[in-house]
């Protein structure tokens, strides 16, 4: 699976990365997850990405399922850490 950015360029799926981007959101807010946590949110993102998705997936679209499985699992505060740190960098591009 890949992930195709805002600027065209193709990169990986990388569950790691979205582990990291959402430990960091976390730890932004000053509530840290555990293993366990990120483990559970990115195998359900993982699900859903590859059953929404053949080969291809949108960074945006996948922003929007991490948010999406954030809230879901009742994750509300690093849902909208995650969202205005990403809002951030499209700001800053």
């Amino acid at each position: 699976m890949k992930v195709k950015k805002r600027d065209s360029r193709l990169q990986e799926f990388n569950l790691d990365k979205i582990k990291r981007t959402i430990c960091n959101a976390s730890d932004d807010i000053r509530e840290p997850m555990t293993e366990g946590d990120l483990n559970f949110i990115s195998d359900d993102i993982e699900e859903k990405v590859m059953k929404r998705f053949k080969d291809l997936v949108l960074s945006t679209e996948l922003r929007k399922i991490i948010i999406e499985t954030l809230n879901e699992l009742g994750f509300r505060s690093v849902s909208e850490s995650y969202e205005n740190a990403g809002k951030l960098e499209e700001v800053n591009e």
